[in-house]
């Protein structure tokens, strides 16, 4: 009777002596498949208990993890730590199944402990999904005809090794491509040679001409300038504008100040700049 009887959780000492046991290694098993025996028991209870329950799952969790238990569906587990992940699953799916019962304060603690149930990614060998045939839980098996989002088939080895090798004449193309391909490829070849050649005639374009300036009649006598820059008449006529007076800037030595000071002013010098 024992055996279908959960554990009075309302008790403070039952409720050490199952932490401690999901906390030790050697007895988590024993820890979780007390809680399994709530799936006995009413809607009512996980209403009581809910919070401890889920509390007393997550402690289960951690020791598992911390034991090297991959606790998802789609990596196999080894034969030791395997009844550790089916129990550990059973009591999954009884949260799962008895969700609603739980208050809604602890939906989301509720969801990411039910998180490895809602993935669809199998990976099967042959045709078989030993990550979830080797738990045995008939809740967790997908049907072979049901594609899962995410599904990786792995071939037997007989069928890889039978997969015909491609044949080495098909792949090759026909020679009239060939040709072709090589005639393109030269013509792209003359076009980057005469490249140098049309920048260099383009550089040429881009020096101005150059005009004699004056009379056209003394053309051979005067130099010559650039046409957008033409040279001034330098001979002087009748109606020569009368030439700008000369700036004169004057620039006086500034007086000298601080440690040096000798009480006499300096005589300033000064330089005269004339500007045309």
């Amino acid at each position: 009777m024992n055996n279908v009887i959960p554990p009075t959780l309302h008790r403070r000492r039952v409720t050490l002596e199952l932490t401690e046991r999901l906390c030790s290694q050697k007895r988590v098993q024993d820890g979780i498949n007390d809680l399994l025996k709530f799936s006995h028991s009413q809607d009512s209870e996980f209403q009581r208990y809910g919070r401890k329950i889920i509390a007393l799952t997550e402690v289960a969790r951690s020791t598992l993890t911390r034991m090297g238990v991959k606790l998802y569906l789609f990596i196999t587990c080894s034969q030791t730590l395997l009844p550790l992940k089916s129990a550990y699953f059973k009591m999954l799916i009884l949260i799962r199944h008895r969700k609603y019962a739980f208050p809604l304060e602890l939906d989301d603690r509720v969801n990411r402990l039910l998180l490895p149930l809602y993935t669809h990614l199998a990976i099967r060998y042959g045709g078989v999904d030993t990550a979830r045939t080797q738990l045995g839980i008939k809740e967790l098996l997908v049907a072979p005809n049901a594609p899962a989002a995410g599904k990786m088939t792995c071939p037997p080895a007989a069928a890889i090794l039978s997969v015909t090798k491609p044949n080495v004449a098909e792949a090759m193309p026909p020679p009239d491509s060939i040709a072709k391909k090589r005639a393109r490829i030269n013509r792209l070849g003359e076009f980057i040679k005469q490249q140098p050649t049309r920048e260099s005639h383009a550089r040429k374009h881009l020096v101005p001409k150059q005009y004699p300036a004056g009379d056209p009649g003394d053309n051979w006598a005067r130099p010559l300038v650039p046409k957008e820059y033409p040279a001034a008449n330098i001979q002087s006529g009748d109606n020569e504008e009368p030439s700008r007076s000369r700036r004169v800037f004057t620039r006086t030595n500034a007086q000298y100040f601080g440690i040096f000071c000798t009480g006499k002013r300096p005589v300033a010098s000064a330089r005269t700049v004339c500007i045309d």
